[in-house]
């Protein structure tokens, strides 16, 4: 699941900041968050932090990346997705318009979500049963 999310956390780092994340505490927040999920991919995950830092926050010296890494091995953090989306202060409408599905949202809960999921589901569902039908029928 950390090589979906990281996909999904570079989704919504692009969409809010581009491709360079901000010289702030925000851009360092956004860094500490990939950190926590690139630390748990399989291989070797001081390599691809390294990169990923590289291309995203080229404004970061040695030393930082170094210290990042190390906080980050030594007490890994993980979240729930409405943890996660509170801490990023991802909303609903933006989670559905950059399509990600492992982090949820600040307005609609799990349970919520699960509730618009069943319904599109019982949707798409009735439109292809109704679709079948007029196969029938045609031939």
């Amino acid at each position: 699941m950390s090589a979906i999310r990281i996909a999904e956390l570079n989704r919504l780092f692009e969409a809010r900041h581009g491709k360079i994340l901000p010289d702030n505490e925000l851009g360092r927040e956004c860094v500490w968050i990939a950190a926590n999920h690139l630390i748990l991919l399989p291989g070797v995950p001081s390599a691809r932090f390294f990169d990923w830092a590289k291309e995203r926050a080229p404004w970061l010296t040695a030393a930082e990346l170094e210290q990042l890494l190390a906080d980050a091995a030594s007490k890994t953090q993980t979240w729930t997705a409405d943890s996660l989306a509170w801490r990023l202060k991802l909303n609903y409408a933006d989670r559905q318009a950059l399509k990600i599905k492992t982090i949820g949202a600040t307005d609609c809960n799990k349970w919520q979500r699960a509730k618009i999921r069943k319904a599109a589901a019982k949707a798409r569902m009735r439109r292809h049963r109704t679709a079948q039908k007029n196969v029938v029928c045609a031939t």
